[in-house]
């Protein structure tokens, strides 16, 4: 490792004569960030208290305190300088600079036209909850605290002196929105005595804390003790093949500025025991196993700007034998021609019966003459087992063969099926012949039209059309004629579902009359808000009143479900309910005003409605008691009683209730 230290001697400060020395270590690159709160310190007006913000990648733009517009545009190498000497006259204490790549920044502050110099930690991938410093000297003696806004009062102070670090010494860092609080707090040797150690921390969250020490004659000392997060590396683990049903045994790794991850799936499948251990297993799902591969994505968690790593795992689909449908076939002709399929293997092989295969056991569609005790028997059973089956084991499918005077088919009994769940599990059966096969449909048999069992999925010119009817005919006959039977499937409408159209409610008067509505089904019911729904959320034209928190966030989506669906899934629908503000009354401040001059000028504001009214008082309002800024002449009784008490009520409130 190297460590870079960058410095400038004889620094002089243009607001007095002082030469410093300024001097810290710079960071490696690939830990930068984007953004950077410099806490002004005290120097002098005019003192050149300064941001430096240098890129390291070319057309960087560089913003100052959230606003949109850049100040300016780097090539990697060059840098900006923010003067931050109107803080000097200003309520804020701090400057907020973000880029559109990583930078560094380094602060110079001071103290008089004492000059030190500071490399700053990124804003979000930075800070410690627990620091320790000692005071150098009795010289003039600073810390400046960066908190996220909600930690500002759970800062711990523990040493000798009687030093503590109050919440209301800090403010909003400007252009954060308010997310970030700075403060400046400058101790005496009471608080903080000479050479002795102190330890900083805050109970619920990191924080950044920089020194300012020294004097007019030993120069200034300033630096940050805060960590520095290092690079994160990510590893997710190799590439890998696995049978389709196997889990997937992970192997993570998260390590440098954070040891913590998370893991994501392009898929559907399940993390165990949860996503957040790093050796988690994962549970493919069947639609991961459709797809034939997934992939996973470890990324690290924590304050600093995430990282990631990607593993693809290939699912080699289980191999599915298909030793064909059960076969029926004349007793003087029972020679039978096999149907043998196999998926996601390279062959198969028959076993079973004490007869010949020709032309030999390992041709799938092989002809099986059973012998004479056999065609006896009435009835064989024969075996395809698959082979060349890759990281899977091999899968084995049964094939009977039933010798009879004559075949027979059976379709299954005909159905009645919803619109939105239309595929029809079908149950043909047959005798005598070797196979049977499905017809008379446009639509798609799963997994063949040669398949007893299969599911059926109708067209939807089908569906339009009300019904299909499906044939089965017995194949593999022999000498004997083929049957058919019949099935009719009927389909059904779909529920439909309305949630009504979007509204909008005012924040004081926010309960919102509902206007779902649902047909197909016998009933609906509405989720998706916290609040209440009176007199339940099983009624379509409910009243629902948000939660105080739905209200802060400006809007809920309310979700209406069809119920008592009979064979039809569920069908929903959602609307969405925007809050707009209350109206925000001030009446202005009270005061006093002389008895033989009691004319008061009011200085009313309303905001969120189009005006207010003036109230309360039994004198007069010029020029109506309907102006803001009316000036309002007591009474006599009021000017003797020595007080009267003005209330200013909005107006117009539209939606909202007065305030």
């Amino acid at each position: 490792p190297v460590a870079v230290s960058i410095k400038d001697d004889s620094n002089h400060n243009p607001s007095g004569g002082c030469y410093d020395l300024m001097l810290d270590q710079i960071v490696p690159v690939d830990i930068l960030g984007t953004d950077y709160v410099a806490v002004k310190g005290q120097l002098n007006n005019g003192g050149d208290e300064s941001l430096f913000i240098m890129a390291v990648q070319n057309n960087t733009q560089v913003y100052v305190d959230g606003n949109p517009t850049p100040v300016a545009t780097l090539f990697a190498g060059q840098y900006y300088r923010h003067d931050m000497d109107y803080l000097n006259s200003s309520a804020d204490n701090s400057a907020y600079v973000s880029a559109s790549k990583p930078v560094y920044a380094i602060h110079v502050t001071g103290f008089g036209c004492e000059q030190g110099m500071a490399i700053l930690p990124p804003l979000n991938c930075a800070g410690s909850t627990q620091l320790s410093f000692t005071r150098s000297t009795s010289e003039p003696f600073y810390l400046n605290l960066l908190v996220r806004s909600g930690s500002q009062n759970d800062f711990v102070v523990n040493g000798p002196g009687t030093a503590t670090i109050p919440g209301s010494a800090f403010q909003a860092v400007p252009g954060t929105g308010g997310a970030w609080l700075a403060a400046q707090i400058q101790y005496n040797t009471t608080q903080v005595p000479v050479n002795q150690a102190f330890i900083v921390s805050n109970t619920s969250d990191v924080f950044s804390l920089a020194i300012i020490n020294g004097g007019a004659t030993s120069g200034c000392r300033y630096g940050f003790f805060s960590e520095f997060a290092g690079e994160i590396v990510v590893d997710a683990g190799p590439d890998r093949n696995l049978c389709a049903g196997e889990d997937v045994a992970l192997a993570g790794s998260v390590s440098g500025g954070s040891t913590t991850g998370i893991w994501t799936s392009t898929g559907t499948g399940s993390f165990q025991p949860s996503d957040t251990d790093l050796n988690a297993t994962y549970v493919p799902s069947i639609g991961d196993l459709a797809l034939g591969s997934v992939t996973l994505t470890l990324t690290s968690t924590g304050n600093c700007t995430p990282e990631s790593d990607m593993a693809t795992v290939t699912f080699q689909p289980v191999p599915v034998p298909d030793a064909g449908a059960a076969i029926q076939a004349c007793s003087n002709d029972p020679a039978v021609p096999l149907a043998g399929s196999v998926l996601n293997a390279v062959g198969g092989v028959w076993t079973g019966g004490a007869g010949t295969y020709v032309p030999a056991n390992n041709v799938l569609n092989a002809t099986y003459t059973p012998t004479a005790a056999e065609v006896a028997s009435g009835s064989l059973r024969l075996y395809l087992t698959t082979t060349g089956n890759g990281p899977c084991a091999a899968v084995t499918d049964s094939v009977d063969i039933t010798f009879t005077p004559a075949p027979t088919a059976n379709a299954g009994t005909d159905q009645t099926l919803c619109a939105n769940n239309a595929v029809a599990p079908l149950n043909g059966s047959f005798t005598v012949a070797t196979g049977g096969i499905w017809s008379g449909g446009a639509g798609s048999f799963d997994p063949s039209t040669t398949n007893m069992g299969a599911d059926y999925t109708p067209t939807a010119a089908e569906i339009a059309a009300g019904s299909v009817t499906l044939t089965l005919t017995t194949t593999g006959n022999g000498n004997c004629l083929a049957v058919t039977d019949n099935v009719t499937l009927t389909f059904t409408d779909a529920p439909v579902v309305n949630a009504g159209a979007d509204q909008s409610a005012c924040a004081n008067n926010a309960a919102v009359t509902l206007a779902g509505s649902v047909s197909g089904a016998t009933g609906a019911v509405w989720s998706g808000g916290l609040g209440t729904f009176t007199p339940a959320a099983t009624s379509v034209n409910a009243v629902y009143t948000p939660t105080a928190a739905e209200l802060a966030a400006g809007s809920v989506t309310l979700t209406l479900t069809s119920t008592g669906n009979g064979s039809c899934l569920p069908v929903n629908d959602a609307m969405t309910i925007t809050f707009t503000p209350a109206p925000i009354v001030d009446a202005g401040a009270g005061g006093a005003v002389c008895s033989n001059s009691p004319a008061i000028a009011l200085n009313g504001s309303v905001t969120g409605a189009t005006g207010g009214i003036w109230s309360g008082g039994a004198g007069t309002y010029s020029p109506n008691n309907t102006s803001l800024t009316a000036t309002y002449t007591p009474t006599a009784a009021e000017i003797a009683s020595g007080s009267v008490t003005l209330t200013l009520t909005s107006a117009g409130n539209g939606t909202c209730n007065p305030e």
